[in-house]
């Protein structure tokens, strides 16, 4: 239900938007954390325990043909937050510029955070790309940058779920592999830490692991060295 609501396509009617964005807002209002993974993956959520507190975002390419004011008003009208942002992409502009051969193709995303009826947070991302209609309809249906994402507690459950996932045939993507780690500033001088994983399957799969650290050291995903050390 979750994977088909984040796949769905309809472009130019933002009343669709509106009510495919209030079934989002009731699915993660009943879920929790291992059951949206086990929604949009399938399989078993062990790798969470004690690592993971909840789902922090989910994410998708919007509907081809509508503006980003009017994707707001729909998240708005939606009820799901009152405050949605605007602003440019990095990360899937730059997916999607690899797509198309180029090194960024120009992206805007949607973003807001709303609260669940237990007053969870959760947030809900949508990316809007500057290509012509074929290309944007293609990557919905192939699920191009649709992820979903979750809190995960301190640095250690970070990198260790990271190296879960990993075992469990998720990888970093192709366009990420040479900075697999973004690292964006937070309040009160603190550091967010975001990553996608693909899972390598015939289904596009991609979770999204985020977490507040106070600092960040190169310990947290430390390189082997390619040459024995030398005294």
């Amino acid at each position: 239900m979750l994977r088909a609501l984040l796949g769905e396509r309809h472009g130019g009617h933002p009343e669709n938007l509106v009510r495919r964005l209030r079934d989002l807002k009731t699915i993660l209002d009943e879920m929790s954390a291992p059951e949206a993974f086990r929604s949009f993956f399938g399989g078993t959520a062990d790798w969470m325990d004690g690592r993971v507190t909840d789902v922090d975002h989910v994410g998708f390419i919007g509907p081809y043909g509508i503006a980003p004011e009017s994707v707001a008003n729909a998240v708005v009208e939606a009820g799901f937050s009152d405050d949605p942002r605007i602003f440019p992409s990095r990360i899937v502009a730059r997916e999607l510029g690899a797509l198309t051969g180029v090194p960024s193709l120009p992206t805007t995303v949607v973003m807001a955070y709303g609260e669940t009826r237990d007053q969870r947070r959760v947030g809900l991302e949508i990316f809007l790309p500057d290509a012509n209609e074929d290309l944007v309809r293609g990557w919905v249906d192939r699920g191009v940058s649709s992820h979903l994402a979750f809190t995960v507690s301190d640095r250690d459950a970070f990198r260790d779920s990271k190296c879960i996932l990993e075992e469990r045939d998720f990888r970093v993507p192709a366009f990420k592999r040479d900075d697999p780690l973004t690292v964006l500033p937070w309040e009160d001088g603190a550091k967010f830490l975001t990553m996608y994983l693909d899972r390598r399957d015939e289904e596009r799969s991609r979770i999204e692991l985020c977490c507040v650290v106070d600092r960040v050291t190169p310990s947290l995903f430390p390189k082997r060295p390619t040459e024995p050390p030398t005294k």
